[in-house]
């Protein structure tokens, strides 16, 4: 089960540095729509998509932008550390269910490939808990 929730923390965490780059290009867009607020506003760029005619509008969608991309990057950063402990404890043959059931936790409430990656964490915790070993 170790390489097996060794294979979905990694799909996970690639997903994860997705979602970081996502958010700092929505955070570069806001801070562009801040910066260039009148520009967008008279050349009606964003008519075509919403109704944000004057530059105030767009200065407030443009902070909307920031507060949401920062919301996300913080979200997924969190979680990518998360991922990066329970894929530590893999590799080092601890015995840590915490990162493992956090990690199983977050799957339930976002992405799959954790929520599995916890799950078969687990399951290798218990296999080696219960393997009897060899005495000498």
């Amino acid at each position: 089960m170790k390489p097996v929730s060794k294979a979905m923390y990694m799909v996970g965490k690639i997903i994860n540095i997705i979602e970081l780059i996502f958010s700092l290009l929505v955070l570069v867009g806001g801070v562009l729509m801040i910066v260039f607020k009148n520009e967008i506003a008279e050349r009606g760029w964003m008519n075509e998509f919403s109704s944000l005619d004057s530059p105030s509008e767009v200065g407030h969608f443009g902070i909307v932008l920031i507060i949401s991309a920062l919301v996300i990057f913080t979200v997924s950063l969190v979680i990518y550390i998360f991922a990066a402990k329970a894929s530590k404890s893999l590799n080092e043959g601890d015995d840590d269910m915490a990162a493992h059931t956090t990690m199983l936790i977050v799957g339930i409430f976002g992405d799959i490939f954790y929520f599995l990656g916890g799950l078969f964490g687990l399951l290798n915790i218990n296999q080696n808990m219960t393997t009897p070993t060899k005495k000498e």
